[in-house]
């Protein structure tokens, strides 16, 4: 994670540079740097999408963009997987958000087994199961994780230059 900031960080730098010299050069370093941190959520699914397909090869699993789903017997089997490309120091805060949408998917009825991937650091390793006292009211059966996943940063920044395998 702090290698992706390194590297934004660096381009942003070069182009302040630039732009003293060449004013036209510096705004397209700046662009792509803009293009590279909303591509980052993307190289994140994909990379997410890979590595889950790979260690479940007997599994159908499927991306749908926002999710990975991977299938079980019935739609209560599956497990829905919504990778989240964010530095995350504190979870429950940070990620309140995306926790409120995933009760209610289950609350609803749509969606039984949850997991938010998102960047491991070194102060979050491990995963974080969720209880919500509004579906334990509910009596409903259900999974929500939050779950940190280690990235190796250069198959990421691969992907996201469209190398990603298909």
């Amino acid at each position: 994670m702090g290698e992706t900031r390194g590297v934004l960080e660096t381009i942003r730098y070069r182009a302040i540079i630039e732009g003293m010299k060449n004013p036209e050069r510096a705004r397209a370093m700046l662009q792509m740097r803009a293009f590279q941190e909303l591509s980052m959520q993307e190289a994140f699914s994909k990379y997410v999408f890979e590595r889950i397909k790979t260690r479940n090869s007997s599994r159908l699993i499927t991306f749908h963009g926002r999710y990975i789903l991977i299938h079980g017997a019935n739609l209560e089997d599956s497990l829905f997987v919504y990778p989240l490309w964010k530095s995350v120091n504190e979870p429950l805060e940070q990620l309140s958000s995306e926790i409120r949408a995933a009760v209610s998917d289950i609350a609803k009825g749509e969606k039984s087994n949850i997991y938010i991937t998102y960047p491991k650091t070194r102060h979050l390793a491990k995963h974080i199961t969720i209880k919500s006292t509004a579906l334990e009211k509910m009596k409903k059966s259900y999974c929500l994780k939050l779950v940190p996943y280690a990235c190796d940063l250069g198959r990421l920044f691969n992907m996201n230059k469209g190398e990603a395998r298909q």
